[in-house]
């Protein structure tokens, strides 16, 4: 039964997937592979849903042509995975980074080498196909506490339709000055899952930015408001409904499950006042402390909105 007050979470370890991903997979079998080069290869595989996951060691300690060749096969390692089930779509990756803005080589930032490494992995086109044939998946990028990169990755059997946010250019088209390649991701993704009765809103990483520039720069207070409107676009676009359904309630208020990074201490008593009075059915929330993708963002904000006030994903309805 959905609580009034949202369950604050900050579950260990900090570079797992959000609590909701596991719940989607419901019983499932658990594999595991040490690979040849010492990276590890972890699948959960549900009924519908399959969650994947792949730990390059110490990857922080890489230059960065290597550290570009590694990304790109650990993406190839998760589809050559994903293969063996042709019933599986792609539909949400969640990327931890380590050292992600320091300079590494010829790339200013080592969050660009991974774009590249990325980039040269999905090949993906202008308009959001990756060289598959598939919808580019949204996804989330932040820095990782530890040496290695870790990369989760969500699959179902039913296919997503990525949707984008009209307030921002798509990444995938963003200009050089943010790296050679661009990053690769779709805002969000509308999925239809059946045991919740209703279409799901996976909502990627989404931080203080209009068209591809950062706003307020240094004020967390007007960057997570740039954030909520930033949210409020892409549910009004992507969740169907909430236009018509939410006139006395903000489309904030169809959000279920929400994942907050946020750079410094002092950020987070205004994320939590904001999360109290600005999403009133959400039941659980993660804070977790990171370095985000761009040296000026200090909040980013994912999770997950749906029409009906869902408890359990898992659930029958």
């Amino acid at each position: 039964m959905h609580s009034a007050r949202p369950i604050p979470l900050c579950l260990p370890p900090f570079d797992d997937p959000p609590p909701w991903s596991f719940r989607l997979l419901g019983e499932h079998e658990a594999r595991h592979e040490s690979l040849g080069d010492g990276t590890s290869l972890r699948t959960l595989e549900g009924a519908r849903s399959t969650l994947t996951s792949i730990r390059v060691p110490d990857a922080q300690r890489m230059d960065g042509r290597s550290f570009q060749d590694a990304t790109a096969a650990a993406y190839d390692r998760i589809r050559a995975s994903l293969d063996r089930r042709h019933d599986r779509h792609l539909v949400r990756m969640w990327n931890f980074i380590p050292g992600i803005l320091e300079p590494i080589d010829a790339f200013p930032q080592r969050y660009m080498a991974f774009n590249a490494g990325r980039f040269a992995a999905l090949g993906v086109s202008t308009d959001g196909c990756t060289r598959s044939g598939g919808p580019v998946p949204t996804s989330s990028g932040v820095g990782s506490e530890g040496p290695d990169l870790v990369i989760h990755a969500l699959s179902c059997d039913v296919p997503g339709l990525p949707v984008e946010n009209r307030r921002q250019v798509p990444s995938y088209r963003y200009s050089a000055r943010f790296g050679p390649r661009p990053p690769c991701f779709a805002r969000g993704t509308r999925l239809a899952w059946p045991s919740a009765g209703d279409i799901l809103l996976l909502v990627g990483g989404t931080a203080s930015v209009v068209g591809e520039e950062t706003a307020h720069a240094g004020n967390p207070g007007a960057q997570i408001d740039e954030t909520l409107s930033n949210l409020s676009a892409l549910l009004r676009d992507g969740l169907p409904g909430v236009g018509e359904s939410s006139a006395p309630r903000a489309p904030l208020g169809f959000f279920r499950f929400l994942r907050i990074y946020y750079l410094g201490e002092d950020i987070r008593p205004v994320a939590e006042r904001t999360v109290a009075a600005r999403f009133g059915g959400v039941h659980e929330v993660e804070y977790i402390p990171a370095t985000l993708c761009r040296p000026d963002l200090l909040v980013e904000i994912e999770g997950v909105a749906c029409l009906r006030p869902l408890s359990d994903l898992g659930a029958s309805h």
